[in-house]
């Protein structure tokens, strides 16, 4: 599995895109991401405490909307740091001289955009928990 990965991290670009996102991350972000995990995993635990039949499809639509709300600001926030990654460089002006470095232009979005997965995984992967709890909740309300 590493070996599928290692034309992305030997990236020199994705080391200092991991490295700026780190430096600049926001503690205002960490208490946001907290309560959206927060509220997704409650609405994600309500099969275990409220019996899912077929009398609760709003309960399992609101658990559903919920989710994946949570799902669309992880997902939004991905998009808007990979945008920004790249602006960045164009806004400081140093887009020309990556350019002459000899990396073609792919690269160096890929190397970006590889930072940017590096940085958010985290994110990703705690929101996979809640969708567990709604297919639990959608398989215990649809048997």
């Amino acid at each position: 599995m590493a070996r599928l990965f290692q034309p992305f991290s030997n990236n020199p670009l994705s080391n200092y895109e991991l490295f700026y996102l780190y430096k600049q991350s926001h503690k205002q972000w960490n208490y946001v991401r907290l309560c959206i995990f927060v509220l997704a995993m409650v609405a994600a635990v309500t099969p275990l405490w409220l019996y899912m039949d077929m009398n609760q499809t709003p309960t399992l639509l609101v658990m559903a909307v919920v989710i994946y709300l949570a799902h669309v600001v992880v997902g939004m926030r991905t998009m808007l740091l990979a945008i920004n990654a790249v602006t960045r460089e164009q806004r400081v002006g140093t887009w020309e001289s990556l350019i002459l470095t000899g990396i073609d232009a792919w690269r160096i979005v890929w190397g970006k955009w590889w930072g940017v997965v590096r940085y958010v995984w985290k994110d990703h992967a705690l929101m996979a928990l809640p969708r567990i709890g709604l297919a639990f909740g959608s398989g215990a309300a649809f048997a």
